[in-house]
This record gives C-alpha cells, structure tokens and sequence, in this order.
C-alpha cells in the first residue's frame, strides 16, 4: 500500500502542524484499506485535514470498487426532490445574478454516483447534463436512465471536455492531492465559467448527533469551513460567489459558487484565519470522547461475557470499536451489511453476511449504527420478520 509519511498542508504547503486526534480502525481486506490516520491542523494558516494516509491511487481503487452508491433508483424519492430543489434554488439565484441563463450551461456533475441530481435536472428541463463517476455500475445505471455518462476520477479527466458548469457534491472531503485534483477540473471548466462545491461543514461538527467520531470516517480526509475552502480556491484563480449552511442535528453542510476567473493575482492575498473552526473541531473531539465512553459502557451492559453476538454494519462505527472500543471484546459470531461489496469477506475468520441470510441464526443482533438504526429496526422486525433479541445503542433524535 502506497503511504505518504508527511502530507503537507494542501493550503500553504508548509509541514508544521498539530496532531488534534488519532483515528484508528481494523482492517478487513476488501471493506476498508487503511488502519487509521492523524487528525491534524497546519499551525501556519489553520487547515484541518488527515495525516498519514494511503495515496490518491489507494482511494481512486476503492471508490471504483467499493461504491456504497451502486442502487437502482426508478423513483426519486420526495427527501430527494426537495434538497436538490433546494440546491438548484442556489445555483440558479447566484448564476442568474450573474446575468447568464443557468439552463444554457454545459452541465458535468463529477462523482456523482447514479446521477439523482442530474435525473432532477433532466426533469426540470434542463439538457446538456453529463455525469461522471469512477464505479462501472454507477455509470452503467446513469446510462439506463438515459443521462450522457462516464467512468472516471478526476485525475483521469480529458481536457478537450469543455464544461461552463461543473458540481462536486460532497467529493472534495475524499480527495487526498487537492491541488492536483483542482488543476484538473480547470483544465475543462471554460474561463469565466463556475464550479459547485458541497463540503461538510467543520464548524458545525459541534452540534452533530451521530456515532462517536463519524465524522472521521473511513473516507473523509479534509475538513473544511468556508475560510479554508476560499484560501484553497483562491490560490487556483477562483472567486467566491456565494455560500450557503445547511445544518441540521446529523449533518453540517457547506455548498459554494466559485467563478474560475483564473486571476494569478490571488496567489497574493492573505490566507484567512481559521480559527473558529479549530475551537469546533477540539470541542467535536471532546465530545465524542465522552459519547465513546458511554457507547463502551452499554455494550458492556448489555452484551454478556462471551455471549454470541450479531453486529449489523461494519461502517466507521464498527471499524473503530473493533480497534479501540468494548466490541473488540465481544463474542461475535457474524457480521451483516447491505453493502454487496463487503458480503462474503471476513474479519478475523468472523464472516459478512447479507440480511437475508439471517434467518439461520437466533442471536442477538447489536445495531452498530446512529443514522440507520431505527430503519434497521424497522427492517429486522417487519421485513425480514426475525425474533432476535435487538441492541440498540443511540436514542436516536428526529
């Protein structure tokens, strides 16, 4: 496996930065292909993002082969309507203010699994719309559904591809050569035209309810707040148009218009401190340090001594807790996970099964999960109609 042993600081490129936090997880071959990193900030310009990690190389496989995107959609849902109406109200209000006409635009929309948000485009009207994903069966569903798609990272962009709009939802948290990366994108994004960056939002980590330490999954690898996002556009000759925060108790989102004016200039201007975001990260990892320890306590009171045991999930929750938390003490018997990608693997001789393979075994089934856990619930009980005494960790917030 491809290691950087110092990355430097994608904004200012300096090497001198503090070790906030050390994540850690279990390595099960083929589900996860790194055992940890250091949560770190540059202590010249504030930038927050994960040390000691696996090469972009590393993560373009896994993306490729790993999708947790990979499902068939006939009907977009109405949570879905109402978010991507919400986020072209956005786009169309910032571009519209620029007297241009947003519908003409040359739309590509990288990263994008199956293409939702482009299939509510094409049901808007709207006409030249490309997606771009680096998993073969996103591709091939974005196709089904008769949107113009192909299979690529965004290292593997072709620079005669010319774009007026380009949208990376929720992508530049996974990339690990920001710079290179944002190079790329210019090289088809014609001069003048704009780029759609949704990020999570670190300063908002503080007030998410979730799994102790989610937010350092096995994939997000920068943090950024809008100060730091603008210091690292602005060094690549983009301008900020407009922000908007999306923030409820489970996710903190930040969504930005940048205009690619391609001014050298920019490289000039001061780096904007980030501090704020720095007091949300520290007061995020204190929280869940005390949120961790109260997870321990109820597997250890309700999971007896070497009692066999069911884990559902083996996401970023469970990574951990097998590398750091009372679970790794557990009695498991099985794992289970909708995810195809990871049926069929093993941890430690302990197989990933599907759910519908649940029926042949009664033990209990502790739910490693905040988000899903009710609907898992939901699907244990009245789906697949199982008796398995269920563990529930989270009183779970609506």
């Amino acid at each position: 496996m491809e290691r950087i042993e110092k990355r430097n600081c994608p904004i200012c490129d300096h090497y001198n930065n503090e070790i906030l936090f050390s994540q850690e997880f279990v390595d099960i071959k083929e589900v996860t292909f790194l055992r940890g990193y250091e949560v770190v900030v540059c202590n010249n310009c504030g930038f927050l993002y994960a040390d000691d990690i696996p090469g972009q190389k590393e993560f373009d496989l896994y993306y490729k082969n790993c999708s947790k995107y990979e499902v068939k959609a006939d009907e977009l849902t109405d949570s879905q309507i109402s978010r991507f109406q919400a986020s072209l109200n956005f786009i169309e209000e910032c571009i519209n203010n620029e007297e241009i006409n947003f519908e003409e635009f040359r739309i590509v929309d990288i990263g994008c699994a199956t293409g939702d948000f482009l299939r509510f485009l094409k049901g808007k009207g709207y006409q030249d719309l490309n997606g771009i994903d680096p998993s073969p069966l996103c591709v091939k569903l974005m196709k089904d559904n008769h949107i113009n798609a192909k299979q690529a990272t965004i290292n593997e962009l072709e620079e005669h591809e010319k774009y007026d709009f380009i949208r990376l939802n929720a992508v530049l948290e996974h990339v690990v050569d920001l710079n290179y990366s944002i190079t790329q994108l210019k090289k088809i994004l014609n001069k003048g035209g704009y780029l759609y960056l949704s990020v999570p939002n670190v300063q908002g980590f503080k007030e998410l309810v979730n799994c102790p330490f989610q937010e350092f999954s096995v994939e997000h690898i920068n943090y950024f707040s809008k100060n730091s996002l603008s210091n690292l556009m602005r060094k690549h000759g983009f301008t900020l148009i407009e922000y908007q925060i999306n923030h409820n108790k489970l996710y903190s989102e930040l969504e930005t218009i940048f205009r690619y004016d391609d001014d050298v200039t920019k490289n000039n201007e001061k780096i904007v401190d980030d501090q704020e975001a720095i007091e949300s990260i520290k007061e995020y990892i204190v929280r869940n340090y005390r949120l961790e320890r109260e997870v321990n306590e109820k597997i250890k009171s309700r999971i007896q001594e070497q009692e066999p045991i069911i884990v559902w999930g083996v996401g970023t929750h469970t990574l951990r807790q097998l590398a750091k938390g009372q679970l790794r003490k557990c009695n498991i018997k099985l794992f289970v996970d909708s995810n195809l990608h990871y049926q069929n693997k093993q941890y430690n001789g302990i197989p990933i099964i599907s759910p519908e393979q649940l029926y042949e075994y009664n033990y209990k089934i502790l739910i490693s999960s905040y988000y899903g856990q009710d609907s898992i619930v939901d699907y244990i009980n009245k789906v697949l109609k199982l008796n398995n005494e269920i563990v529930t960790l989270y009183n779970v917030e609506n």
